[in-house]
């Protein structure tokens, strides 16, 4: 059996620490934070997120857990409406998306992982350096003023797109895009609220609502690049401005901001690592291939590249191969899947941005054709749901 230290407690890190402590692996993760608590991140849970826990049996251990079901994805265009498009038009064996807060999710898998005694999960725990050892790796471990060095036979970055074990290792991105930021902040939900993920485009700018567990609604307003620090500089009335000219659900809220704390901003980044294995270091998730926020896929896509790494580490400890060409195969297997997403999501920012008006105006202006044509269903399709060849024998 092998030791393996996972750095971040994220979905990722969390799916691949419980899935390779269950194959009997002696597992620590380290997560610098001193929970769960993460706000604005990855809530949204795709039938492509469904259908993999369904395949490792996590799924009815996760629906047991308090969430919200969403029922389709609606787009509007200056408050008309242009598509309504079902998700069981999308995946008939699981018809919805689940909305889930990332701390119930992570809680979820914590619960079920802790009951394998040679699974261990230390927060307000960091990686400070790594040493390389020809039997082992020797980890230098931050706890607050204290540290700790252990031992293992892999180590996993899974901390995020800002992954520090990437840093100190050296291991480097081949690209990065940064096109615009989401700038969210939630409202109370009304009771006749739909369950539905909706997308407005308007002249004051693009924005989302969808409801948020347990009574919310999370909103999110698509804003170039830096828009958002400039729009801070010139004070709270010009955000109020706007998010009153966006939509009548926002009045209230918007008459209400003295200032801009109850805004989050995530920046919209894509990126994609060179190598995400080198000498017993691999890398998974935004570590490995930092997603977007379009199509709300950012944590089914880390999840599967987890899933897949249990598969490839369990066969390398089993055949005692640690190699680079070993450790390579989840690169190999999950690359193209990765850079067809991260491709969909580069040319669905050039059509959505702000500033693409004439691609916008095709766009809206084609939408319910393609819709009633199906094709942006089979497009969805492709983009939210398992394709095969996702996961191979890896013995």
């Amino acid at each position: 059996m092998g030791r393996v230290c996972i750095s971040g407690a994220g979905p990722a890190g969390m799916t691949l620490g419980l899935l390779l402590a269950r194959k009997g692996h002696d597992v620590h993760i380290l997560e610098s934070m001193k929970d769960f608590h993460r706000e604005f991140r990855g809530e949204v849970l795709m039938p492509l997120f469904s259908q993999m826990m369904n395949e490792v049996g996590l799924l009815e251990k996760i629906l047991s857990a308090d969430h919200l079901k969403l029922q389709d994805v609606q787009i509007f265009n200056e408050g008309k409406a242009l598509s309504n498009i079902r998700f069981e038009e999308i995946c008939k064996e699981f018809p919805f998306a689940i909305w889930m807060p990332q701390p119930i999710l992570l809680q979820t898998l914590y619960d079920e992982a802790k009951q394998y005694p040679n699974f261990k999960l230390s927060f307000s725990s960091s990686i400070e350096s790594l040493t390389r050892q020809p039997s082992h790796l020797q980890i230098d471990i931050k706890r607050g003023i204290e540290k700790e060095t252990i031992e293992a036979d892999l180590v996993v970055g899974a901390e995020g797109r800002w992954s520090h074990l990437r840093k100190i290792t050296n291991m480097e991105l081949e690209f990065e895009s940064y096109g615009f930021d989401i700038v969210w902040f939630e409202l109370p939900r009304p009771a006749d609220h739909p369950r539905s993920v909706q997308g407005f485009f308007s002249k004051e700018g693009n924005f989302l609502i969808a409801p948020k567990y347990p009574d919310l609604l999370q909103c999110g307003l698509l804003m170039p690049k830096d828009a958002f620090a400039k729009m801070m500089k010139s004070g709270i009335s010009s955000m109020k401005e706007k998010l009153i000219h966006s939509h009548s659900a926002f009045k209230n809220f918007a008459e209400s901001l003295e200032d801009f704390s109850h805004f989050h901003v995530l920046q919209a980044k894509i990126a994609f690592a060179k190598k995400w294995a080198e000498d017993r270091v691999v890398l998974i998730g935004d570590a490995a291939h930092t997603m977007s926020p379009i199509g709300a896929i950012g944590v089914s896509i880390a999840t599967g590249t987890a899933i897949v790494a249990a598969d490839i580490m369990d066969a390398a400890f089993a055949s005692n191969d640690l190699s680079d060409e070993m450790l390579s195969k989840i690169q190999k297997i999950r690359e193209q899947d990765v850079r067809r997403i991260q491709n969909f999501q580069l040319q669905a920012e050039r059509t959505i941005q702000t500033g693409a008006t004439w691609r916008r105006h095709i766009f809206i202006r084609l939408l319910p054709l393609l819709v009633k044509m199906g094709i942006i269903q089979r497009l969805m399709k492709s983009i939210m749901t398992l394709r095969s060849g996702w996961k191979v024998d890896s013995r």
